[in-house]
Order: C-alpha cells, then sequence, then structure tokens
C-alpha cells in the first residue's frame, strides 16, 4: 500500500505493509508534486541508499584503516579500507592506495543513524529483483534461503555466464524467475553498470551518477511475491510507474495492482494509518494478555523492557511467565520490523528460574526472527537474564524518518 499520510502538519509518501489489519512495515519519503512525480526523488538528499556518488577522500584515518569521503559539500561518509580491493578511482594521488584528495566512485550502503555518518563502499551494486551485480566481489552468490536443488541449478546456469568484470548475487526471488528472465536482468544491470562506469571519468567531483530508487520501486524489488495479496496505491503518477515496474516481472505482475479512487474515504483512513503511525512510535506497546513492553531507543543500543502489567493467569507464576514472554517475543520481532530498528537490541524479558524455559525463549525468538526479511540473529541470555539481539543496519529507523522529514514541521 502507498499512499499519502500527514505527520506533524507534513504531507509524506508511505510506503507500508498491511497484515490483516495491521501495519507490520513501513517507509517514508518526501512527496513530490503532482507534476515532479518520481523526478523528485533524485534530487532530493535525504534518502541517499543505494546512490552512487564521485567522492573526494576528506582524510585518511590509519588506526581505524578507514577514509572518510564527501559525496556532497559537507557531506561526510565513512567508508572501511578493510575490504577495498578494486575501487573506481577517478583522480588518484598515490596508485595502489587510497590517500587524501583522491576522487572515486561510492555507494552508499548504510543511512545516517543515531548521530553517525552514513557508511559508503567500493564495491558498487546494481541490483535487480532477481540478481545484484557487484564491481569488486567478483565471485558467484547464490541466496541461502534457496533449495538444494534450485541452487544447483542456478551454479550450471551461471557457472560460465558472469560477466568477467564482475561478480553476481542470485537474490531469494529468482526461485520465480525463468532461465531467460534471469539471464535477461543480469544482461540489463551489466549494461547499466558500463554506463555508469563509462561516464564516471567525464563527470565532475560530487556527481550522482545513479541516484537512489524511490522507496515504493525499492520495496517492491525486493518483496516476495507470496506475501503480497495486492498492491494498492491512491497517488496516480505512483500507480503509472508500478505498472511500468510490473511489465518486466511476470511473478509481480500477476499480482493485483489497484487503484484506489475514493477520495472521500483515502486509504490512510481506510486502513486506519494515523492511529497505525501513533502506535509505531509509542514508547509503550501493549500485550494482549495485559503485559506491556517499553522501547526505548539509546545512541548505542535499543533496550526493551518485557512488564507483566495488569496480566492474571493461572496460580503457577513461572508458567504465567513463559507464557508472557513467548507473548512479548511475537511483539517485540514485530516492533523490530515496523520501526525499522537496528543494531544491537538488549531485552529484558520477565525472569524465568527454569534453564530449560530460558532456552525454549530464546529458540522461539529465533523461529519467530525468520519472518523478517531482515537478518536477526539472537544471540544468548546474559548472566543478568537480558536478551541480545542484533538486526542489520541499513536504513533509518522509522523515529529517525519521521524526525528528519518533519525537521521543519512545528511540534
Amino acid at each position: 500500500m502507498i499512499t499519502k499520510i500527514n505527520l506533524r502538519q507534513t504531507d509524506l509518501l508511505l510506503c507500508g505493509l498491511m497484515e490483516d489489519t495491521r501495519l507490520i512495515e513501513a517507509r517514508l519519503d518526501h512527496l513530490p508534486s503532482q507534476d515532479e512525480g518520481e523526478t523528485a526523488f533524485s534530487a532530493a538528499c535525504d534518502r541517499l541508499l543505494g546512490g552512487i556518488f564521485v567522492g573526494k577522500v576528506e582524510r585518511v584515518v590509519k588506526n581505524l584503516n578507514a577514509a572518510f569521503v564527501e559525496i556532497a559539500p559537507g557531506l561526510s561518509c565513512y567508508l572501511s579500507l578493510e575490504h577495498v580491493t578494486d575501487p573506481v578511482m577517478i583522480t588518484s594521488h598515490s596508485p595502489g592506495r587510497i590517500v587524501q584528495d583522491d576522487e572515486l566512485l561510492v555507494q552508499v550502503n548504510r543511512e545516517a543513524a543515531r548521530g553517525k555518518a552514513p557508511a559508503v563502499s567500493t564495491n558498487l551494486n546494481f541490483s535487480g529483483r532477481y540478481a545484484v551485480l557487484s564491481t569488486e566481489n567478483r565471485r558467484l552468490g547464490i541466496s541461502s534461503k534457496l533449495d538444494a536443488a534450485t541452487r544447483k541449478r542456478f551454479q550450471k546456469l551461471l557457472g560460465s555466464a558472469i560477466p568477467t568484470d564482475c561478480g553476481l548475487i542470485v537474490r531469494t526471488n529468482a526461485k520465480h524467475a525463468s532461465d531467460e528472465e534471469l539471464l535477461a536482468e543480469i544482461c540489463s544491470l551489466h549494461n547499466e553498470m558500463e554506463q555508469v562506469l563509462s561516464h564516471a571519468s567525464n563527470r565532475p567531483c560530487f556527481s550522482c551518477l545513479r541516484p537512489p530508487k524511490p522507496v515504493y520501486l525499492t520495496y517492491l524489488q525486493g518483496a516476495y511475491p507470496d506475501d503480497l495479496d495486492e498492491i494498492v496505491t491512491d497517488i496516480p503518477f505512483v500507480y503509472e510507474a508500478l505498472s511500468e515496474y510490473r511489465e518486466d516481472y511476470r511473478d509481480l505482475s500477476e499480482i493485483p495492482l489497484r487503484f484506489y479512487e475514493d477520495e472521500s474515504f483515502p486509504l490512510v483512513s481506510l486502513y486506519n494509518l494515523n492511529r497505525e503511525m501513533v502506535r509505531a512510535t509509542a514508547r509503550e506497546v501493549r500485550l494482549k494478555s495485559g503485559g506491556f513492553l517499553v522501547i526505548e531507543p539509546t545512541e548505542a543500543m535499543t533496550v526493551i523492557d518485557v512488564n507483566t502489567g495488569k496480566s492474571t493467569d493461572g496460580k503457577d507464576k513461572q508458567e504465567h511467565f513463559v507464557k508472557i514472554n513467548r507473548e512479548a517475543s511475537r511483539e517485540i520481532i514485530l516492533q523490530l520490523r515496523l520501526r525499522n530498528i537496528s543494531g544491537i537490541v538488549v531485552v529484558d524479558f520477565i525472569d524465568l528460574d527454569a534453564p530449560k524455559d530460558r532456552l525454549d525463549l530464546l529458540e522461539h525468538l529465533r523461529h519467530l526472527a525468520k519472518s523478517d526479511p531482515i537478518p536477526i540473529q539472537v544471540h544468548d541470555i546474559t548472566a543478568l537474564n537480558l536478551v541480545e539481539i542484533t538486526r542489520k543496519k541499513a536504513e533509518k529507523s522509522l523515529s529517525e524518518q519521521i524526525k528528519q522529514l518533519t525537521i521543519n514541521a512545528p511540534l
């Protein structure tokens, strides 16, 4: 579902995933005017993820084995030098290594978050729905979520079909593609890569060679068909862009695309999205049992506390705690996805006396975490009965998106 929503007196574009009557995933962006359409996203500096730039090395920090690279005047990004092998250099002052004032191509692979600068990489990725080409990591990788027979088929198909100047990763969605469709996308991505690289030497510093895609196209590119019953929007230019994008992908074209036209009862009202967004940013999350979660983002991590609240059920206290913790586990995994919380997460569950109950809780969390398309690792329970979780960092959290996009709006 893609629609317009007003937050803090600012009209924004919301790309959300609904499950039954509940919002389980949300991404926000500026809402272009009708005549700007998709081009407005190219000029916007708020969304950088995936963009490819001619950057300039501001300084190299040897003890971090890293450099800071400007991709726009005053916009410095962190570049780890650990895995840099064959960067695309525009201007090099010391062949074989990266030094101050070098100009090179970088791609934003992590947005700024919690006061940290955006991160960039010299390994440029060109992503499609079925495959990703990379300029430095020149190997064949196949999604581990594909079954063994499918992986073997792709290894045989692609073993000698990868262009020598790049690497290839086969995405999970490739299971829905025929061999011809996969090879055609690889060819298209390779042409795109060659075009970007061939133009790079003629572009001035800070040029954006490939802007980030609109949030709704990025989202649809990675969506699993099995997770979508329909795609609906009430924004005309979004409907046109989605219609055009779906034409190239048979699996997406089979998912109904609907243009919602009831202006008297817009999508934001139909799905109670204002209420859902309030819940998605609230400090407390109520559980059906009467318990509740307290979610506290900090500079270093996100801390979640599980409380019994008014929950009362049965005479066995420990059995009751097990039930609340299991209910809280499901809600925590949902909240991480909805709020797009990443990095370190520490959860203070209700203390369980039996070691078996603690191990069962960990396994339950790990099972639930598989439903999130972004990798989650459930690590262990500490001596203080705190559960350690990490979620891969990429985009800003939902609260950070709202703060940035409505920064000049009255509170």
